[in-house]
């Protein structure tokens, strides 16, 4: 026999909600006891300082996952599920709200289960060292709401025909309806769903009108091609796709070997976007790189740069080697770095030559400065010649560790002469009592 389900619908609905189906209004949300229980043993926040400027707390009794806060703008709503089973953290990444900001949709709109695919793409995209691409992920994925529906449930991706790559999460997501969280934003600070300009970065509440944006493959970039069709080769095969679940769960070094490693010698692709990879210290970090939450017309744009800037000839400083005594550190920071007169490429193939040329010069100069300052105070004897950032840190160091072995002996004859001390009158004492 089928379960009861009873709903508890708020007392007012508001207009802009009267299309979103009873599933979702008549869910009755958590309390502040499963918040504390919450809190206690999962986490929800980045770990780093950004993420410290907000915290969960539970919904108010009229409040339901796709509404706006009625106070302002000082919360979102979101399902429990997505960090403890999917891993997503607040504040969420760059491709994140991307992804919220193109599909037009509030987070609790997308079901748990199909953030599991956002964060699987971020995690693969991540391990391979390749940019997060919202083409690839929009060719890859579509938009759909469920069947039979007259009104709107929560919204799921779904692999396009013939481009399945992910598989689904085994572990279904269940009872979720009635987890969902507010995520409050802390006092007299911006919270990551505002831009500098006061602009949402995406809907705040359940949009009628969602976007399923499509990406053709003739849309893609070149980088972003390859990316793909090492996947396709390797895991867009009938009973062969990535395994949702173990890139949520599992480390990095195990993604790695046991389901990345696998792909070695198997595509023709992935050994092309290896090589593309491993020559990505000749290119601009823009195209090839990290960094999360690249759009699909970043990855065009900066391609496009990069196509210009090949053909920039190589950086070659007249100042002569940069470890010669006669480097002139102020003439070249004059002539290439102040203000306007910037003349360094930092893009395309020039980038970590010259990146490499401007950061070394810099250590150098601080390293000469710092061993003339060790000098003045008579802490260091700077040795004579050039002095390089490994001489200057070479010293002190050396300087610290004699220090130790100075103090170290001090308190041996210390401990010696306490000792023979002790004896002396131990045996003075030891001799009055005798007689």
């Amino acid at each position: 026999m089928a379960r009861r389900v009873i709903h508890v619908l708020p007392q007012v609905i508001p207009e802009y909600c009267e299309w979103v189906d009873v599933a979702v209004l008549g869910a009755k949300s958590v309390d502040d006891e499963f918040i504390k229980y919450f809190c206690e043993h999962h986490r929800y926040r980045a770990s780093s300082a950004e993420g410290r400027k907000y915290r969960v707390v539970a919904p108010g009794p009229e409040d339901r996952a796709c509404y706006v806060d009625p106070e302002g703008d000082s919360c979102i709503f979101v399902y429990e599920p997505i960090f403890t089973k999917v891993g997503v953290r607040v504040p969420f990444s760059e491709f994140e709200i991307e992804v919220l900001n193109g599909c037009e949709v509030a987070p609790s709109q997308i079901h748990p289960n199909s953030w599991g695919f956002i964060r699987a793409y971020e995690v693969v995209c991540r391990e391979f060292g390749f940019l997060t691409s919202l083409g690839v992920f929009h060719h890859l994925f579509k938009l759909t709401k469920p069947f039979n529906k007259d009104k709107q449930q929560w919204l799921s991706f779904r692999a396009n025909q013939g481009r399945k790559i992910f598989e689904m999460n085994e572990e279904s997501v269940r009872d979720f309806k009635n987890l969902y969280l507010k995520v409050v934003s802390q006092p007299r600070s911006t919270p990551f769903w505002i831009n500098g300009e006061g602009e949402y970065r995406f809907t705040l509440t359940w949009n009628e009108e969602w976007v399923n944006p499509r990406v053709e493959r003739k849309e893609l970039s070149e980088p972003e091609l390859l990316f793909l069709d090492a996947l396709s080769e390797c895991w867009g095969k009938k009973d062969n796709h990535l395994p949702t679940l173990l890139l949520l769960t599992q480390s990095s070094t195990y993604i790695q070997n046991e389901i990345l490693g696998i792909m070695s010698g198997k595509s023709n692709a992935y050994d092309r976007i290896k090589a593309h990879l491993l020559s990505k210290s000749k290119r601009s970090t823009a195209t090839v790189g990290s960094n999360l939450g690249a759009s699909k017309s970043e990855v065009d744009n900066n391609n496009r740069d990069l196509t210009q800037t090949r053909k920039c000839k190589t950086f070659e400083p007249k100042y002569g080697p940069i470890n010669s005594k006669e480097f002139d550190h102020a003439g070249f920071a004059q002539e290439y770095l102040v203000g306007g007169n910037n003349k360094i490429p930092m893009d395309g193939e020039n980038f970590v030559k010259n990146l490499e040329f401007v950061t070394r010069s810099s250590i150098k100069a601080a390293a000469i400065c710092q061993a003339a300052q060790n000098k003045l105070k008579g802490c260091v004897e700077v040795p004579e010649g050039e002095v390089t950032s490994l001489e200057a840190r070479l010293a002190l160091e050396t300087q610290e560790v004699n220090a130790s072995k100075e103090l170290v002996k001090r308190l041996k004859k210390e401990k010696a002469d306490g000792k023979e001390k002790y004896r002396k009158l131990y045996a003075k004492f030891k001799l009055k009592i005798e007689n």
